[in-house]
């Protein structure tokens, strides 16, 4: 059975207009000002640019579509189940990616599938430094940044199912960015490195990870953003949920006051100059919220290496 290419083209292009009607119905979010999530199905979705900044849709977006893959391949048509969804707000970034080979005849192992999902998502936090009197015109400050999450990815074993997911970490500072971290494979066991970037084509797995991102900035208004991006071909999946977070903030230093969004991060009372993420904080008992915070800021997420890392996954 022989795909007619007019049909071929009518289908990627019902696709295209899905996404771009979908995409004018939001407001677009501009780098380092916004934040928010961004799908894309089909073709699009098959080589998956990173894009994250431009373009993301600042209330997140979700898409499902079924599409009609050519037959180059073997003697039947393919119809792919396509799903994304992408979202980010206040240093979370959440994003899904599923492909479902419905029916049709697959093609063999080493081929690649025409089709896949995206989703990518970007989380923005802002911050002031203001520079305390006395403190010199070319002091900067030392501004480091805790951050954790997890996720889950897998296909069904072939090499056309691929699931994969990229973190990055951007700043208006070019010279922010990550310097150390950790991560846990459910197959593969704990190491003292954040690659970045997983991948899978077989069982689903689960992957935890911390990361810690440094930079020297001068007095004034600045951003940090976090970037997540997820895909799926074939019959794979991944899900990373609402858990890749900033969670932390730490100033060093006396020459600088940091001045975070109002209850966004709380400052932690037995460390001056560092701030966690308030939704990581319990709700306690009103007679003990005292109690608490003292005691639960004190052993939060603290810039003690990898084993403080672990232990906020």
């Amino acid at each position: 059975m022989q795909l007619n290419p007019l049909s071929l083209r009518a289908a990627v292009a019902v696709a295209c207009l899905m996404t771009a009607a979908a995409s004018a119905q939001a407001q677009t979010c501009t780098n380092g000002g916004g934040q928010g999530g961004r799908v894309k199905l089909g073709a699009e979705g098959f080589v998956p640019p990173w894009e994250l900044g431009g373009g993301l849709l600042c209330n997140g977006q979700s898409l499902t579509s079924t599409l009609l893959a050519p037959a180059s391949y073997d003697t039947r048509l393919l119809h792919f189940q396509l799903e994304g969804q992408a979202s980010g707000r206040d240093g979370i970034v959440h994003a899904r990616a599923k492909s479902q080979v419905l029916d049709g005849l697959l093609p063999p192992a080493d081929r690649a599938l025409p089709y896949g999902a995206f989703a990518e998502a970007g989380a923005v936090v802002n911050f002031t430094l203001s520079a305390r009197p006395g403190t010199p015109a070319s002091a900067r400050a030392r501004v480091t940044i805790d951050g954790t999450g997890d996720g889950l990815l897998g296909g069904q074993g072939r090499k056309t199912d691929q699931a994969s997911a990229e973190l990055r970490l951007r700043s208006d500072n070019p010279y922010f960015g990550i310097v150390s971290g950790w991560s846990s494979d459910s197959e593969g066991g704990v190491t003292d490195v954040f690659p970045g970037s997983f991948s899978s084509t077989g069982a689903e797995r689960l992957v935890q990870y911390g990361f810690e991102g440094v930079g020297f900035f001068a007095p004034g208004s600045h951003w940090i953003q976090l970037d997540l991006a997820v895909w799926a071909t074939g019959n794979a999946h991944v899900d990373f949920g609402n858990t890749s977070r900033i969670t932390g903030f730490n100033l060093e230093g006396e020459e600088f006051d940091l001045s975070l969004p109002p209850g966004l991060f709380t400052a932690d009372p037995n460390q001056p100059g560092h701030y966690i993420l308030s939704s990581l904080l319990p709700v306690p008992e009103p007679a003990s919220a005292g109690l608490w915070l003292a005691g639960l800021l004190g052993l939060a997420w603290r810039r003690r290496g990898v084993d403080a890392a672990r232990s906020c996954s």
